[in-house]
Formats: C-alpha cells, sequence, structure tokens
C-alpha cells in the first residue's frame, strides 16, 4: 500500500475520533449546563437544546462506523501497541458515550416531568383566576344589591317622616 493511501486512512481515523468527541464534547457542555439547574421559564429552550443536541448523536454513530471499518486495514499497517491504545481510546469513548445518553435521558425526564409541572401549574392559576373573578363579580352585585336596598329603606323612611 502506499505512503499517501495510508495517510489517508490515518487522517479519515483520526476524523472519526475528532467527530466523535466533538460530540461528546458537546453533550457533556449541555449537560454541565444543565447541572446548574432549570428554570420553568426557559425549560422549553432546555428542551430544544436537548433534541439538537441528540439529533446530532449520528455524528457519533457515523465516526465509530467508520472507526470500524478502517481498524481491519490500519491493523495491516500500524504497530500492535499503536493499535491497542487506538482501540483502547475508542472503547473509551464509547462508554463515555453510554454514560452521556443516560444522563441525556435523565435530563429529558426532568424537563418532561417540569413541563408537566408548569402547565399543571398555568392551568391551576386560570382556574384561580376565574374563581377569583367570579368571587369579585358576586360580591359586586351583593354590594348592588345592598345598596340598593339600603336606598329603598331610606326611601320608606323618608315617606314615613312625611
Amino acid at each position: 500500500m502506499a505512503v499517501d493511501q495510508a495517510l489517508s486512512l490515518v487522517q479519515r481515523h483520526h476524523l472519526s475520533l475528532q467527530s466523535m468527541q466533538t460530540w461528546l464534547d458537546s453533550a457533556a457542555a449541555v449537560l454541565q449546563r444543565a447541572s446548574t439547574g432549570v428554570e420553568l421559564e426557559n425549560q422549553t429552550d432546555c428542551m430544544r437544546e436537548l433534541e439538537e443536541i441528540s439529533a446530532q448523536e449520528k455524528n457519533f454513530t457515523a465516526g465509530l462506523g467508520e472507526l470500524r471499518s478502517l481498524d481491519p486495514v490500519l491493523e495491516d499497517l500500524m504497530e500492535a501497541g499503536v493499535m491497542s491504545e487506538l482501540t483502547e481510546k475508542v472503547e473509551a469513548m464509547q462508554l463515555r458515550n453510554t454514560e452521556v445518553k443516560q444522563q441525556m435521558y435523565s435530563y429529558r425526564e426532568v424537563l418532561q416531568s417540569c413541563a408537566a409541572l408548569w402547565a399543571s401549574f398555568q392551568h391551576e392559576k386560570e382556574t384561580l383566576v376565574e374563581q377569583m373573578n367570579d368571587a369579585e363579580s358576586k360580591m359586586a352585585m351583593f354590594t348592588t344589591a345592598k345598596a340598593i336596598s339600603i336606598q329603598k329603606a331610606e326611601e320608606k323612611c323618608q315617606r314615613y317622616k312625611v
């Protein structure tokens, strides 16, 4: 095999590793921001960001597939020790990927729970406002009825005084 071909294979291998690491770093950054807590007002933004990073996981999967296809070819070109180090690195990345995916799943559950709580809160708030409006209307009617009855009583008193 020509040196140019070997270099091309090594570069593809390196780019695949970079792609996988980039996704892991991006996912870790999202999870790091999540560790500071979720504010209800921006939980939809957090969910959108999580969905975007989840959609990018295909970059990790594609990189892993590329590595698996390159490994047999590279085994013939590299020393066993170097190949073993690369394999360990890929295995460590796969383990980290599994951990990150689990953390993202847990974070998604938290966000969904927050969304449900927020929706419930909004519904309860609307119900409370409606009840308060009804109570205010009833109080206004009572005050109006009371005012009318006081006025009638005063009119009757005036008629009997005369």
